[in-house]
């Protein structure tokens, strides 16, 4: 072989080494920015949809069996990415959805009624479940899920609603009026926060195989935590009122802005209510 051809053979083995990586880890993509519908299947396994009745629809993919789907009406923007296995769908009628799925999870993101600024963005990774729903405008509904967990973030007429979750926990966030409703959950656990009144507040956390549930239906502050084999629910009810409830390691705690809190320490642990209807523990 002549010294010419050895040097043809190396630049070709580096164009392969240098294109190759690209090509393996392309993803499949959709795009859509008027009125039309696009579908691909990649060399991977991988799908894809964007549909558009006006607005902007992208759809990427990318792994076996992943598929992503956008859809968008006239005004919305519709982004939706999924990858290893993963199965994200976005739909923006008016307003902005995104879906993010990988390693095998499923994301779902939908924003409806119209309007240009609701906001739904779903995340899911690792076999999770994320699903964040937007109606009305002006609200934003955000759901993260890792580890097989699921996570429901439902925002309407203005609300902020976020979901957390991971390690096999659900939480649930609903806002269905101009308040704010957050649930963090982790590790088997569950929380669930709602909020339905102008300005009113409801957060719930639950860590290690726990319970927590805040439910704020008027202008008022609802609160709970519960951490390692505890419980916590927090209702707050009148205009004005408050309710802050933790407890860990075993404790049960209840508390009302309208009635005598409740404390249970008798398996252990420590369990606390501070609110306008009363304090224990």
């Amino acid at each position: 072989m002549s010294f010419s051809q050895k040097i043809l053979l190396s630049l070709a083995a580096l164009t392969l080494l240098s294109i190759t990586p690209r090509y393996a880890s392309a993803a499949t993509v959709c795009r859509e920015n008027g009125v039309g519908s696009t579908t691909l299947s990649g060399a991977d396994g991988s799908s894809c949809t964007a549909t558009s009745a006006g607005g902007s629809a992208l759809a990427s993919a990318r792994g076996n069996s992943s598929d992503a789907s956008s859809t968008s009406d006239a005004t919305g923007v519709s982004i939706s990415n999924a990858v290893s296995g993963g199965a994200a769908s976005s739909d923006a009628q008016g307003g902005t959805a995104r879906s993010n799925a990988n390693t095998g999870a499923g994301a779902s993101a939908t924003t409806t009624a119209g309007g240009t600024s609701g906001i739904a963005i779903a995340r899911a990774t690792g076999g999770a479940g994320a699903s964040a729903d937007e109606t009305g405008d002006l609200g934003t509904a955000k759901a993260t899920a890792h580890s097989g967990a699921g996570s429901s973030a439902t925002a309407s007429n203005g609300g902020d609603a976020k979901a957390n979750s991971s390690t096999d926990a659900g939480a649930s966030a609903t806002a269905s009026s101009v308040c704010n409703a957050t649930a963090n959950a982790n590790h088997d656990s569950g929380a669930d926060a709602e909020c339905s009144v102008s300005t009113g507040s409801a957060k719930a956390t639950a860590n290690k195989n726990s319970g927590a549930t805040a439910p704020s239906m008027e202008n008022c502050l609802a609160t709970a935590t519960a951490i390692n084999n505890a419980g916590a629910t927090a209702t707050c009810t009148t205009n004005g009122g408050f309710v802050k409830v933790s407890a860990s390691n075993g404790g049960s705690a209840k508390g009302s802005d309208t009635g005598p809190p409740t404390c249970d320490t008798s398996g252990g642990g420590k369990a606390k209510v501070r609110s306008s209807g009363g304090n224990c523990g």
